[in-house]
C-alpha cells in the first residue's frame, strides 16, 4: 500500500479558467454594489498589485517555504480591499 496522503493541484489556469474577464466582471459587481465611481479595471489593478505583494510575502520563491505567520487568501484579500478602499477615500 502506498504512503500517499494527499494530492495537490494548482487549479487556476491549470484545471479551471481564471482569466482577467472573470475578475473584471467580479470587480464590476463590487463597484456597483458599493456605489463606487471608479472604473472596475482601475479597482482591479490596485487590488491586484496588493494581492501580488501578498503572494510574494506568503511564499519564499527561493526556498519554497511558507512564511510565518500564515495568512490565508481570505485574510489577505480582505486586507487588500480594505487598503484599496482607504486609498480611494
Amino acid at each position: 500500500m502506498s504512503s500517499l496522503k494527499a494530492v495537490v493541484f494548482d487549479i487556476y489556469e491549470t484545471l479551471a479558467f481564471n482569466g482577467p474577464g472573470l475578475w473584471l466582471n467580479s470587480f464590476r459587481k463590487i463597484r456597483e454594489s458599493q456605489n463606487l465611481s471608479v472604473d472596475e479595471g482601475i479597482l482591479w489593478d490596485r487590488w491586484l498589485s496588493l494581492e501580488r505583494n501578498f503572494r510574494h510575502r506568503r511564499l519564499n520563491l527561493t526556498t519554497m517555504e511558507l512564511q510565518r505567520p500564515f495568512e490565508s487568501y481570505e485574510e489577505a484579500w480582505i486586507s487588500c480591499f480594505v487598503q484599496v478602499f482607504k486609498e480611494m477615500e
